[in-house]
């Protein structure tokens, strides 16, 4: 067992052999011996693992985590430095102590290092990151990143991560004098995949020429289907091969990108608070377009988490959300995109993040999971982009809209745009990525009662002043939260009537915000009730 070859397994074939390899560590009364004991010192299974091939993510079966004890003062990066000097920890890239005081800021460093091939080990310590210390926080991470190993190719075969914890005490193997993540990285005696079966969720990825067939294929089924008709001229093999181009430079994709959301985000009114490509959101705040262009899962995990800390340390208005565009990540393949999707959705709540951000994705080739119906139906186009796309929002704002216009009424009015304009036309638009045929089809927010509520409530917002989203709870939370509560960050601007002794909620024109918002909701919901037919 201890030599055995585990390249080339598949994975429930790995999984049991992991299973059984663990059974026979701890079997009663059985003491095996192993090669050189690592110098970090870590537990006698973790260790075993690492020797005989098989890597791991989480730190078991001794988990460093034990029971928080008292608050007590976080150790200074000096006394942390110097606890790790005096214990002749041999790692080579030694240790960090970081300044990263939340969960996305302590992803986002985590996942720098295991992104950047040429590291070595390292020991990352948080001691400025309350969350960490809180009871079960660490597991509810290691789950995290042991759900993220699935879609990745190197980290969970030749790259794992250990937790490390003040919370065990000082003899335990995996103590350290703050909660951290020890990031090892394993040569040839870790488990490595072969050429010909590897780890890459991306590798099922379409060939380009297959690509063109399939959808040539389904553009002459589609004008089959509509034969006769207006917009039944399909498209030509070099509009296809146009879907697959990607540029050159950021420039250009950036700004294919903004044609895309002036023309179908804002015009066409998929999302009522996008006024344009530049403003979106409650309050009215910049919209951001960063550009990843790796195909590595590890790289856009790592970007992802700085994206979200910038978002986390940054008010409403100087930027309300963010359009990180992916265009070489999973491009051709939307199922796959989707797994993905749902590494990074699933962990929110656990992580405590679900108050903090939500998140919408974009795919060329997107097809919403509600049934067969709609997989030619002119409503995917809703989120189908030129590129893929993680849309990062704010909570607060996703709320304040939801409660002011229902989610229903905004499917429902997309639908009925997009079908006004037509797959078919869609289809071709977003091939030759050229959206001049949408322009009949803008919504007017003046006299479409829904669009006149949401810019009713961005006028709001604009006569606050206000640089960030109150906080607002969700229905579960409202039975333990009397009032909306306006986070400390959230300051009435000067031109506000200041009053000293006032707090936020005695702000005149916060209250009156919430007077119309609460009437706005009202409106809201006797429409959703009797004219829902008139959108």
């Amino acid at each position: 067992l201890p030599s055995l070859t585990v390249t080339g397994m598949s994975a429930p074939i790995r999984a049991s052999a992991a299973m059984l390899l663990l059974l026979w560590q701890h079997a009663d009364g059985f003491a095996p011996t192993f090669p050189k004991r690592q110098a970090w010192g870590l537990p006698s299974s973790i260790v075993a693992r690492s020797t005989s091939g098989m890597s791991a993510t989480t730190a078991a079966p001794a988990a460093p985590v034990g029971t928080p004890p008292s608050p007590v003062p976080a150790p200074t990066v000096a006394a942390l430095e110097g606890w790790f000097t005096a214990s002749h920890h041999e790692l080579r890239g030694g240790v960090t102590v970081s300044a990263a005081a939340t969960l996305p800021g302590v992803l986002a460093q985590t996942w720098a290092s295991i992104a950047r091939a040429t590291d070595d080990d390292k020991l990352y310590l948080f001691p400025a990151c309350e969350l960490l210390g809180q009871p079960g926080m660490m597991e509810t991470l290691m789950d995290h990143l042991e759900t993220c190993k699935n879609q990745c190719d190197r980290f969970g075969s030749s790259i794992a991560v250990y937790a490390v914890s003040p919370f065990v005490g000082p003899d335990h193997p995996s103590y350290a004098p703050a909660p951290g993540l020890l990031i090892k990285r394993f040569g040839t005696g870790g488990l490595t995949a072969t050429d010909e079966e590897d780890d890459d969720w991306d590798d099922f990825d379409v060939d380009p020429a297959l690509l063109l067939a399939a959808l040539e294929a389904d553009a002459k089924d589609a004008e089959a289907e509509e034969a006769g008709g207006a917009d039944g001229e399909g498209l030509t093999a070099r509009e296809l091969a146009q879907l697959a181009e990607v540029p050159g430079d950021d420039e250009t994709l950036v700004q294919l990108s903004k044609d895309w959301v002036d023309a179908m985000i804002a015009g066409m009114g998929v999302c009522p608070f996008t006024t344009s490509a530049e403003r979106a959101g409650l309050p009215l705040g910049k919209v951001h377009y960063p550009v990843e262009r790796t195909s590595e899962t590890e790289a856009i995990y790592a970007s992802y988490w700085a994206e979200v800390e910038l978002l986390e340390t940054t008010t409403d208005r100087a930027l309300s959300t963010t359009l990180m565009i992916t265009p070489n990540f999973g491009m051709h393949n939307p199922e796959a995109f989707m797994v993905f999707s749902d590494s990074l959705t699933g962990p929110l709540e656990g992580l405590k993040l679900e108050d903090t951000i939500q998140l919408v994705f974009f795919h060329p080739q997107w097809v919403f999971r509600d049934g067969g119906e709609r997989q030619e139906a002119a409503a995917n186009f809703a989120r189908r982009s030129p590129f893929p796309m993680i849309n990062i929002l704010r909570t607060p704002q996703v709320r304040i809209a939801q409660r002011a216009i229902p989610t229903g009424l905004v499917y429902a009015q997309n639908e009925k745009t997009l079908i006004g304009v037509g797959a078919k036309p869609l289809q071709k638009m977003l091939a030759t990525r050229d959206w001049d045929g949408l322009q009949e089809h803008h919504v007017d927010r003046k006299t479409n009662d829904l669009f006149d509520a949401a810019r009713a409530l961005v006028d709001q917002y604009a006569k606050t002043g206000v640089e960030t989203a109150p906080f607002i709870p969700t229905a579960e939370q409202e039975g333990e939260t009397q009032a909306v509560q306006v986070p400390q960050a959230a300051q009435v601007s000067q031109a506000a009537p200041a009053d000293p002794g006032a707090t936020v909620e005695g702000c005149p024109q916060i209250d009156a915000m919430e007077l119309d918002l609460e009437s706005m909701i009202k409106m809201m919901e006797m429409l959703e009730e009797g004219r829902v037919g008139k959108l």
